[in-house]
């Protein structure tokens, strides 16, 4: 399988000084997703990069999980669905080129907009713009995930 990760350099309108913005914080978390994907890293996407909380709700309102995990979620959980969806994706694509098109940030949350090309191992192209939802935790800025059930 041929994977080409192309990742957007968004940053905020000023420049020099002090921290980073958030636009830059955002882009480096879904570039961390992009190589966690690539390299099939469920552990790293379970720990830095994905957050387990429903829409509306801080991902802190949740008992501690398993090794500090403050979403309540079991980090197994989230590495068995991350290691099906690696699987499916090497089985079913053949070509794969991502980047980040757009950050809305809005206080705590944001929404990155990742544009993805795709051909499918049966020579079939799918082109879309897909929608992150990102919370600003403690530990920075990280992709919302619900927890299935």
């Amino acid at each position: 399988m041929c994977c080409v990760i192309v990742a957007a350099a968004l940053t905020g309108q000023g420049c020099g000084g002090g921290g980073s913005s958030d636009e830059e914080q955002i882009t480096a978390v879904v570039n961390q997703l992009f190589a966690a994907q690539q390299s099939g890293d469920a552990a790293k996407a379970c720990s830095d990069i994905y957050v387990i909380a429903e829409p509306g709700k801080p991902p802190d309102e949740g008992e501690e999980g398993e090794e500090g995990d403050a979403d309540g979620a079991s980090p197994g959980a989230c590495e068995t669905a991350f290691e099906a969806a690696d699987e499916r994706r090497q089985n079913e694509v053949s070509d794969l080129t991502s980047g980040i098109s757009s950050i809305n940030v809005e206080g705590d949350t944001a929404t990155a907009i990742v544009h993805t090309e795709l051909q499918r191992v049966d020579g079939s192209h799918l082109s879309q713009d897909v929608p992150y939802d990102l919370l600003k935790t403690p530990d920075g800025w990280r992709i919302r995930i619900a927890e299935e059930g």
